[in-house]
This record gives structure tokens, sequence and C-alpha cells, in this order.
């Protein structure tokens, strides 16, 4: 059941995170994040920021081009972009530390099915 709550509290974060477009406020919920995590949070902060940091860097470099090209603004554009995509692969690091997907998943057959699935592909391709 815990589980089960987890997972459906960071799907309705998810989902509310796409709405917010202030940098201001995406900063203040990613230090809200941070110190809620606690000590493992630079650990997890860490592989969220490996693992976003080469398409983040590649969008934002041909953004902020194209934008002095055209002589339009790229900053708030940019950090949103970059507070949005981090804070979001932050909060999925952590869910994925504490949520059992398969016994989140374990009400919907269909759902648990394709969970497993996944996780099995991810353990054969992890040992390769």
């Amino acid at each position: 059941m815990k589980d089960r709550i987890v997972l459906i509290f960071w799907l309705a974060a998810v989902v509310a995170i796409t709405f917010v477009h202030e940098p201001v406020v995406l900063a203040a919920l990613l230090l809200i994040v941070l110190i809620s995590i606690g000590r493992s949070a630079p650990g997890i902060a860490r592989r969220a920021l490996a693992a976003v940091a080469l398409v983040n860097l590649t969008v934002s470099i041909a953004f902020v081009l194209s934008a002095w090209l055209a002589g339009d603004a790229w900053l708030q554009f940019v950090l949103r972009l970059n507070l949005r995509v981090f804070l979001l692969a932050l909060l999925t690091f952590w869910m994925i530390r504490h949520v059992d997907l398969a016994r989140a998943a374990a009400p919907w057959p269909s759902l648990k099915f394709i969970v497993v699935l996944a996780l099995g592909q991810i353990r054969t391709f992890s040992a390769l």
C-alpha cells in the first residue's frame, strides 16, 4: 500500500511541476526536495544530474544560439527548462529508491506485467 501511495504522490508531483513556469518557484521546489531527501540528497542529485546533463546542455546551447540569432530572450526559458528537468529527475531517482514498482502495480495485472518485463530487461542489460 505504501508503494502505491508514494507512486501516486510522485505522479501528482510530476503533473503539478509541469504547470509551474516561474524559475524562482522551481528553484524553491528544488531546494525543498533536496532538504526533504536528507543525507542521501548529494548522491541522488549526482545521479539525476548525470542522467540529464548531456541532453539539457545540448538543448540549452541550441536554444540559446537560436534565440541569439533571432534576437529573442532566452534566459528564462533555459532556467525553466533546466530547473524543471533536474527537479523531475531528482524526484524520479528518489522514488525509484523508495518504491517497489512491482508491488505498487500489483492491483493492475497489465501494468504489473509491463513493470516486471521492464525490470527484467533492466537487470539483464545491467549485467552485460
